[in-house]
């Protein structure tokens, strides 16, 4: 270097190779530091390449799941509503049968309270036309046979 140059004194060669071997030294070792920090920067960007591809996995993994879940819903909505369908049909049908069997005993009952009043009319009237002398001598009458006639004829009168 020249005096204008430097703007000063003009140093001699041998003064300045230990300082630019120093410099030179140092340049290395920051280039050395360098290279680490960009081996680190690349080591921390594929971990944070794989820690976005891990977490694009689980949200398609959550994904899915909420999708098969979706799905299990729907099915069970429509097994429940198959469930209560079938319900609905068992409990009208015992409701149809409860309704017929209630008719049946409503006739039954009808029939035994018709049967019960011609039952106590006819006795009435039997009671009544049988305990009666003439009635009894006439209707039993025409069925003696020749036995009893001369069994009734061969007692004695007072």
């Amino acid at each position: 270097m020249t005096e204008t140059q430097s703007g000063g004194n003009v140093a001699t060669d041998g003064d300045l190779r230990p300082i630019v071997d120093g410099h030179t030294q140092e340049i290395i070792k920051l280039h050395g530091r360098l290279d680490g920090v960009e081996g680190e920067v690349r080591s921390f960007k594929s971990g944070q390449e794989a820690m976005m591809e891990r977490l694009i996995s689980v949200e398609a993994q959550g994904q899915e799941r909420e999708r098969n879940r979706a799905q299990d819903r729907v099915q069970d909505r429509s097994a429940l509503t198959s469930l209560a369908q079938q319900i609905a049909k068992l409990t009208g049908a015992q409701e149809e049968r409860n309704r017929q069997s209630q008719e049946r005993t409503q006739t039954l009952k009808r029939l035994s309270i018709w049967i019960g009043i011609m039952t106590g009319v006819l006795g009435m009237l039997g009671a009544t036309l049988f305990s009666s002398q003439t009635f009894d001598a006439a209707f039993w009458g025409h069925f003696r046979t020749p036995h009893v006639e001369a069994q009734i004829n061969a007692t004695p009168n007072h």
